[in-house]
């Protein structure tokens, strides 16, 4: 690797960046830590930079920028550079998700609990990112849609910190249309008959979220972050 230093009192440096696999560390992708080689700590610490220690990461490339060493985030290939810079972000106190994909809702027995140790590893998060985590064996990825409080990096520390989460639709969910077979005419209106099939109204108790008792986990309790950088 080779750096370039910016201004002085904060760090500013650029590196190539590769995939955490190549130095045998692929559980890295299921997290957002970055690994920096032994000069980039030397120079952290002569600048008094506090821990936990926070980044910018840009790809100037594709204006892209996010708080977590998440290469798919940033658009970035193997050997691109990538710009590290030192920031203080303030902690979370709300963030709202979205699994990609319903896999998330029907592979998972306990969502809260899978959340909070995937959240373990991610000392930041910011909005429009999307993280994955491994559970038995499957990928799951979620997408940061929201973030509070808000902060013009757009990113919040999960550091020792104490996240509401809300959850929006799985992004590949439809709500179901239930149909049953009858006999009986009538007007037009809700519960009538549509294509020779009753179309049963929604309710609230048929909605995804009560489906799927997201009410419930956020009810159980706000998410603890334990989140510690790298």
């Amino acid at each position: 690797m080779s750096g370039n230093d910016g201004p002085a009192r904060r760090f500013d440096t650029s590196f190539r960046c590769y995939p955490a696999a190549v130095l045998g560390r692929g559980e890295l992708n299921y997290s957002g830590m970055i690994i920096m080689p032994p000069s980039a700590l030397e120079k952290l610490t002569r600048l008094h930079i506090a821990y936990p220690m926070m980044f910018e990461l840009h790809n100037g490339r594709q204006q892209k920028m996010t708080h977590a060493g998440m290469m798919r985030t940033l658009s970035l290939k193997a050997g691109e550079p990538l710009r590290i810079k030192s920031i203080n972000i303030p902690s979370g106190s709300f963030i709202k998700l979205q699994p990609q994909s319903m896999s998330f809702i029907n592979a998972i027995s306990d969502p809260k609990a899978v959340l909070e140790n995937a959240l373990r590893h991610f000392a930041t998060l910011t909005k429009g990112d999307k993280f994955q985590f491994l559970c038995n064996g499957d990928i799951f990825e979620i997408a940061v849609l929201d973030v509070k409080p808000r902060h013009r990096s757009g990113g919040i520390s999960c550091v020792e910190t104490d996240l509401e989460v809300d959850f929006a639709p799985p992004l590949d969910y439809a709500e179901p249309v239930l149909t049953t077979t009858t006999t009986d005419t009538g007007s037009g209106g809700p519960g009538s008959l549509v294509g020779g099939g009753r179309v049963t109204p929604f309710t609230q108790e048929r909605s995804m979220a009560k489906r799927i008792g997201y009410s419930a986990l956020a009810a159980s309790g706000d998410f603890d972050g334990q989140s510690s950088a790298a």
